[in-house]
């Protein structure tokens, strides 16, 4: 009920009486049913009574945390309005992740945060940066999916959006700066916004995996030899593109200047902390990122591209004060990326 007029079950024969029976099952955790015996007799007894039965309904979609898909990753449910964990989970062999928090559950305002520790399957390398997106339990309401795709991509749309909408709990306010940040997002790279909260793998958009790649070999090279957490410098990183954002600059991870603002970034925002040779490490890191875009436009079908884009990605590092060089590295046990349903 409130359907309990919409049919009746007669001698075992179900009788509609309404044809206008909608079951939001989507946002719903649970539905009531009133079942009315009514003259039943037994044993030459008549019985009239009322029994109530209550159905739960757990209803989970599936959201994906990916550089390449990231298994073992332990995930937060966040509120946005009081930086409360509601809910951890971890990835599943193939990156996936759900959450038993119904939709109507929701905190107004949330983040899906995935911390450092996670699998590449593609690679088998350890995930060391934070990854995260943001969302609204209205979206999710009206979507009738709570969960979202995670990468890092979707890390620079939290970072912005969080920036822009501050201590705010107006949910306009929270949708524009959501939409904003996608907006700035998809001008400074020059990529669609509609593809920004997308899986890009399964999607097979290549621009896309460039971008991720060159985030990744960026933040390869920056540890390696300032040695510093690969997250404090992927917070560089985003620190850079909210800055060149305010700007109106694009950010292009081929090009010497933005690697020479995200250097300065690492140095400024972490103690103690140097790059040696920091123009031979730009034009380190600019070769190798140029290297990933040309991997991309050569000939062949996506994974065979995405296999030499990740071997580029994850190139030995070698430097030393007169020179830079890099050494590839075959990866035997690569995971070639498929489409996921």
């Amino acid at each position: 009920y409130p359907d309990n007029d919409s049919f009746i079950i007669n001698n075992t024969t179900k009788e509609l009486q309404s044809n206008n029976v909608i079951f939001n099952y989507k946002t719903k955790s649970e539905y009531k049913i009133l079942i009315n015996v009514s003259t039943a007799t037994y044993n030459d007894a008549t019985y009239n009574d009322n029994f109530e039965i209550t159905i739960y309904i757990s209803v989970h979609g599936k959201g994906r945390l990916l550089d390449g898909y990231i298994k073992n990753a332990t995930g937060q449910l966040i509120d946005l309005f009081n930086d409360t964990v509601i809910e951890t989970f971890t990835t599943d062999n193939f990156g996936e992740y759900i959450v038993s928090t119904p939709i109507e559950s929701l905190p107004a305002f949330y983040e899906i945060k995935f911390l450092p520790g996670g699998i590449d399957i593609s690679t088998g390398k350890v995930i060391g940066v934070t990854l995260s997106n943001v969302s609204t339990k209205a979206a999710a309401t009206i979507t009738g999916q709570s969960l979202v795709d995670i990468t890092p991509i979707t890390s620079m749309k939290s970072h912005l959006a969080k920036q822009t909408i501050g201590s705010s709990q107006d949910i306009s306010e929270i949708n524009n700066g959501m939409t904003k940040a996608i907006n700035d997002i998809a001008s400074t790279f020059n990529i669609p916004a509609t593809n920004i909260d997308t899986d890009y793998l399964n999607a097979y958009d290549i621009d896309l995996v460039n971008i991720n790649n060159q985030i990744q070999s960026t933040i390869n090279t920056l540890s390696s030899v300032a040695s510093v957490s690969k997250d404090n410098v992927f917070t560089s990183i985003l620190n850079v593109v909210s800055t060149r954002i305010d700007d109106f600059q694009p950010v292009n991870l081929t090009t010497s200047s933005v690697i020479t603002n995200v250097i300065d970034n690492v140095v400024d925002t972490n103690d103690n902390i140097t790059v040696p040779n920091s123009t031979n490490v730009t034009s380190y890191i600019a070769a190798v990122n140029t290297t990933i875009d040309t991997v991309s436009n050569t000939a062949g079908t996506f994974p065979e591209i995405m296999a030499n884009s990740i071997q580029v990605t994850v190139s030995i590092v070698v430097l030393t004060a007169a020179m830079y060089d890099v050494t590839s590295v075959s990866y035997t046990h690569l995971t070639l990326p498929t489409k996921r349903i």
